[in-house]
């Protein structure tokens, strides 16, 4: 059994409006002229509006993808072990780009291995502190041990710790 149509609507639809009593509804559904030029322009608003943003909101994705969260927590927590691993130890020394600490522990040392800094206590162990590195420096210029990192990205971080003689402790550490 086919259901008739009127003006391209099903029966059951037309019969619910003529209850209500309300024809020009009806006349409105069934007429087809198109768009008229005002419609067509308050479309062509809309589509260059969102046409518009696309840049922005593209732009905007890259910047999230960019920002990393744990590559700063991973270097946040590497300054807070390293400070207090200056804070106890009695000496610092360096050694082609080794950082080496006398602590109560033993020698504690921090060296680039491959693509990570890895942490070694009386030179054993392999406990990775920070990865995907390219270059690590460091210098001690007289009260002050200045680390440079280089990570494979491209982007460097800095962090200057201050020693005093006889207990190295940590004033201030920084990163760019």
């Amino acid at each position: 059994m086919r259901r008739r149509k009127e003006y391209g609507w099903p029966v059951s639809i037309i019969k619910i409006l003529k209850i209500k009593g309300n024809n020009t509804v009806l006349k409105k559904l069934s007429r087809n002229n198109g768009f008229t030029l005002l419609e067509a322009l308050f479309i062509l608003l809309i589509f260059s509006f969102m046409v518009a943003f696309v840049p922005l909101i593209v732009s905007s994705y890259q910047k999230i993808n960019q920002y990393d969260p744990s590559t700063i927590f991973e270097w946040e927590l590497f300054l807070v072990q390293l400070r207090n691993e200056i804070k106890e130890s009695a000496d610092i020394s360096l050694s082609s780009g080794t950082l080496s600490l006398t602590t109560a522990k033993g020698t504690v040392q921090y060296e680039k291995y491959s693509d990570v800094i890895r942490r070694r206590i009386n030179y054993q162990g392999h406990e990775v502190v920070l990865q995907n590195i390219k270059n690590i420096e460091f210098t001690l210029n007289q009260n002050e041990l200045l680390m440079k990192v280089q990570f494979q990205n491209q982007k460097k971080r800095e962090a200057s710790f201050i020693v005093f003689q006889g207990n190295p402790t940590v004033v201030a550490s920084g990163l760019e």
